[in-house]
């Protein structure tokens, strides 16, 4: 009988998680001649060993090979590390790591990569693949990922991976080790972008026997988080919902959701991405009662409130929020990462929607080389008055194809905006269409086609039923209008001076620009915006730009096919 399944293993109660009884703790009471002793020998093993405090190498020995298993009771890894002297940290590296994991109370500001990382790295190529590598690997991996390190930490979970496929055919296997090093591969994999074998490591937890509740719990929440990027609602809502039903998941602190930010923030983006405010306000509680120590999830869960901040009208708040993530944050979150590449997208279009084209030009990329880097720079087009030029990065790229089903709705949408401001009114229906077909539900959609120019998706329903049908069933929580704006309407005509002013609004100009360019007040400026919006019933800049355009009022902004956002001015 495996010791991870004797029936001597008892779970543990409030402030004892399940698991603790992997390592006993005589002598805890008294602190005196403490004694730790591993239970798959037992009190009667063969050998007897058994580590006393005196035998600090001994000690030492089982730290190394088991720290997993003692880190699950608070403060025992520290207190037995605190045993040691210095020259045990000196002689080896993987305490060293450990130990400064565990005295960091918030994440570390950008440092050069510690030698002991690289006397680790060298250490274990000359170690047989055994658990004792693994779980030395796994102390090496999270250093790794502490230290933004994400391309060093993604080698370390591949080799992991590699000798775990070789000891799990052992009956005796230390599962849990196996477990929780797996769900940490999948955690870096996901960080760096990697979802495939994020995918892979997670799902391999769920089938590990007798794993940690708490990290089967954390490897579904890792999943549904997974999925929730990726726009599949049906799979993630199936693994919140298998997070919450794990028994003994939230380990001892049902207020520290710190293990399942993952999930939370999953949830976050699900209730989003339906409007479904009542359910987003209450995930967003419980997730603020977290401690996010090493966890760069949090920029995933800020990414998530932005995502709802565009469309509750709390642009700048959250612009503000992700100023002050970045400044209280010293750890740098790597280029390409899925945190960093996510979180450029949504702050992108909050810039964009308050007109701060100077901010949002910064995280532009003039050649695209992603699906997420077309998407900004299409919005950057059409917020620029250059449509045609959008047309001309999405049908010609590869985007469409290459994207998941959240980038093919999200492109299809910029795309079918793009259409329809260059005439292509039936084209742009088509593409309205597309989107639709990527969900199941069209209400999953409901964020993405709150963010779209509502002109648009009115015209998509003269062409497409289908488009009328869905749009239809979501009228009251997307407050589209009853009617389109068409050319036929006519309002005010624009002065001249109004022509001069929406012309510089459509080359990117601020209202400050264009007050020196006229020499007028800044006031002055903004007020003749405000008259113009009323003249022509728009509700921003880019409604505007495209009314006009439209009509005929402002000849389309010139630029070459290639122009980039350096080229323009903001």
């Amino acid at each position: 009988m495996s010791w991870l399944s004797s029936p001597d293993r008892q779970p543990g109660g409030v402030g004892q998680p399940d698991g603790v009884g992997s390592f006993v703790w005589d002598g805890w009471a008294t602190m005196s001649s403490p004694v730790v002793r591993d239970p798959r020998r037992g009190d009667s093993a063969p050998d007897g060993r058994a580590v006393a405090a005196d035998d600090l190498d001994a000690l030492a020995d089982r730290l190394e090979a088991h720290w997993v298993h003692l880190a699950r009771t608070p403060g025992l890894l520290a207190d037995l590390l605190s045993r040691l002297n210095r020259d045990h940290f000196e002689a080896r590296p993987v305490l060293r790591l450990l130990r400064d994991r565990g005295r960091a109370p918030i994440p570390r500001p950008a440092e050069p990569v510690p030698d002991a990382i690289t006397e680790v790295e060298r250490m274990i190529e000359l170690m047989p693949g055994d658990e004792r590598r693994i779980s030395i690997q796994h102390a090496l991996l999270l250093a790794l990922k502490d230290h933004s390190q994400y391309q060093r930490a993604q080698d370390q979970a591949a080799a992991i991976r590699s000798l775990g496929e070789q000891l799990i055919l052992n009956p005796a296997a230390d599962f849990r080790l196996l477990g929780r090093a797996s769900l940490h591969n999948g955690v870096i994999n996901l960080l760096a972008g990697d979802l495939i074998e994020a995918g892979a490591d997670l799902h391999a937890v769920t089938y590990l026997p007798e794993t940690y509740p708490v990290d089967l719990a954390g490897a579904a929440g890792e999943l549904a988080l997974l999925h929730a990027v990726h726009g599949e609602h049906a799979t993630a809502e199936r693994w919140a919902d298998y997070t919450e039903s794990v028994a003994d998941g939230w380990a001892e602190d049902w207020l520290n959701p710190g293990p399942h930010v993952a999930q939370l923030t999953a949830e976050l983006i699900l209730a989003t991405d339906r409007l479904d405010w009542p359910r987003y306000e209450q995930v967003l509680g419980r997730l603020h009662t977290g401690r996010f120590v090493h966890d760069e999830h949090l920029h995933l869960a800020q990414y998530a409130q932005a995502r709802a901040g565009l469309v509750r009208g709390q642009q700048r708040h959250l612009l503000d929020q992700i100023t002050q993530l970045r400044r209280t944050w010293p750890k740098p979150v790597p280029e390409g990462s899925l945190p960093q590449t996510l979180l450029a997208g949504v702050e992108v279009q909050l810039a964009l929607s308050v007109d701060d084209y100077n901010r949002a030009r910064t995280l532009i990329t003039q050649r695209p080389e992603d699906h997420h880097q077309a998407l900004r720079l299409a919005g950057w087009q059409l917020a620029t008055g250059r449509a045609g030029d959008a047309v001309g990065l999405l049908t010609k790229g590869p985007w469409l194809e290459q994207a998941p089903r959240r980038g093919v709705i999200d492109l299809c949408l910029a795309l079918a905006t793009a259409l329809y401001r260059t005439g292509e009114r039936e084209q742009s229906a088509r593409y309205v269409l597309r989107a639709l077909t990527q969900s199941g539900e069209p209400a999953t959609m409901s964020h993405s086609l709150a963010g779209t120019d509502q002109s648009t998706l009115i015209n998509a329903t003269r062409y497409e039923t289908a488009v009328e049908v869905a749009l239809n069933e979501l009228r009251r929580v997307l407050f589209i209008t009853p009617a389109a704006d068409t050319g036929e309407t006519r309002t005010a005509a624009l002065t001249p001076r109004e022509q001069l002013i929406l012309a510089r609004l459509a080359e990117g100009g601020t209202a400050a620009d264009i007050a020196r360019t006229l020499v007028v007040s800044v006031h002055t400026v903004r007020n003749q915006i405000q008259r113009i919006y009323r003249k022509l019933h728009a509700t921003s800049r880019r409604h505007a730009i495209d009314i006009a355009t439209r009509r005929g009022l402002l000849p389309t902004v010139e630029a070459s096919g290639d122009a980039g956002p350096d080229d323009q001015r903001a």
